[in-house]
């Protein structure tokens, strides 16, 4: 009886103590998210006949990329391979391509990633781009929601007129060294560099 008793004092106390692990693991699941690598179905590297393979050719495919309506996808290209995708948040969730983003303001955001490697503030501030570069992501927001994900290569990400731009926390937008012109171009004199240079 005495063992009966104590089998069912170790059960009752695995059971609490699985129960306390479900709990915690679902309070602080979020912390363990990291970014998609690949978004719709196609990922960086993939081959332009891959691309139309898995979305189809809707004709809106050129040599620099394609563009797709539905799902909302933008890809980027160089020499047939993706180099960057972009996605619409709204259809992230969706059940096409089950991604789930464990935040929606930039404020959560930060608390499961820290601070960015890269931001770029819109010149009437309403939009910002957040860039990882550990994972190779931009989270682009508008009024302090997530609107747009990017994964791939992380070249300039661009400003506009009057925009800011910093570099690891270090402003460098505007200011004498801002790699953008008045049109929110690279200047020549960046073309061969690139965010690197103000690490």
């Amino acid at each position: 009886m005495k063992k009966f008793i104590k089998l069912l004092g170790y059960l009752a106390v695995g059971l609490v103590l699985l129960v306390l692990a479900v709990v915690m693991y679902e309070k602080y699941k979020h912390y363990l998210w990291k970014p998609p690598t690949s978004l719709h179905g196609i990922s960086v590297g993939m081959s332009r006949s891959d691309v139309v393979f898995a979305l189809g050719d809707d004709g809106n495919c050129e040599e620099r990329g394609c563009f797709y309506q539905e799902p909302s996808l933008l890809i980027q290209m160089t020499n047939d391979k993706v180099t960057t995708i972009y996605s619409n948040v709204g259809y992230i969730g969706g059940a096409w391509d089950s991604i789930n983003l464990p935040f929606r303001t930039t404020e959560k955001m930060k608390d499961i990633f820290g601070d960015e490697d890269i931001l770029s503030i819109s010149p009437d501030f309403t939009d910002r781009r957040y860039t990882y570069l550990k994972y190779g992501v931009t989270f682009n927001f508008s009024t302090n929601v997530l609107k747009r994900i990017m994964i791939g290569e992380v070249a300039w990400r661009y400003t506009t007129n009057g925009g800011e731009y910093f570099v690891r926390g270090k402003q460098v937008c505007p200011s004498p060294d801002c790699p953008f012109g008045e049109d929110g171009k690279v200047k020549p004199q960046y073309k061969d560099k690139s965010y690197k240079d103000f690490l």
